[in-house]
């Protein structure tokens, strides 16, 4: 799939998700991953999604999309997250809900418990996706950030984040459904030799683990 790799910042305030899936609807005829920053902004990249297929009714038997929907705060969901993950279900339209955890900021420091805090809350997403519309498209998720004190950067090629994604790798397996782990990362800011280990290590761990998506 095709993804965007930048925040557009230099148009309509608010609007930067809409010009990247605009974007992306021009550069690729691959299937896109996006975002929503909010409900009305969904509707409305929606409403290109339907343009390119042709109507709603071809789009909902062949959707091209995957939305990644945010809760940020762990185990608190937000009235717009799940307004999104209800009119996807709705739309037979693919979300990636992901919950906010950052070992020892928003969840616990121990790798165990953020793995707990994370599939809580994304268990949480899937309940109210099928309550909406049973057999909805769902891809569970649980992404493991580590936070540096210091300076209050997220870091992402930390071995305890790479473990963290490993254990919830073998957790979503057990239970049986399509997942999403945040691996294939660096902090390095070139492309260099640190760079390319940092980003085979982890994007192997998400191959042994099995992840349907990185």
């Amino acid at each position: 799939w095709a993804s965007a790799m930048s925040g557009i910042s230099d148009g309509v305030s608010g609007l930067g998700d809409v010009y990247e899936v605009y974007e992306l609807l021009q550069s690729t005829s691959k299937p896109i991953m996006h975002w929503a920053g909010s409900m009305e902004n969904l509707r409305t990249e929606f409403q290109m999604f339907e343009a390119v297929a042709g109507g709603a009714e071809p789009l909902a038997e062949k959707p091209f999309s995957i939305c990644l929907v945010c809760p940020m705060d762990p185990l608190v969901h937000n009235e717009d997250s799940l307004e999104q993950v209800m009119y996807l279900a709705e739309r037979n339209a693919v979300p990636v809900y992901i919950s906010g955890v950052s070992l020892g900021c928003t969840s616990p420091i121990t790798i165990a418990g953020s793995v707990v805090v994370g599939i809580a809350d994304s268990l949480a997403g899937l309940l109210v996706s099928q309550l909406v519309r049973e057999g909805a498209p769902f891809i569970i998720s649980r992404f493991c950030d580590t936070m540096n004190m210091r300076d209050m950067t997220i870091q992402r090629s930390r071995p305890e984040m790479v473990l963290a994604n490993g254990a919830a790798c073998d957790v979503f397996r057990y239970l049986g459904l399509p997942f999403c782990v945040n691996l294939g990362d660096t902090d390095s800011g070139v492309f260099d030799q640190a760079a390319a280990f940092d980003t085979a290590v982890s994007l192997y761990t998400g191959a042994l683990g099995k992840a349907s998506m990185n």
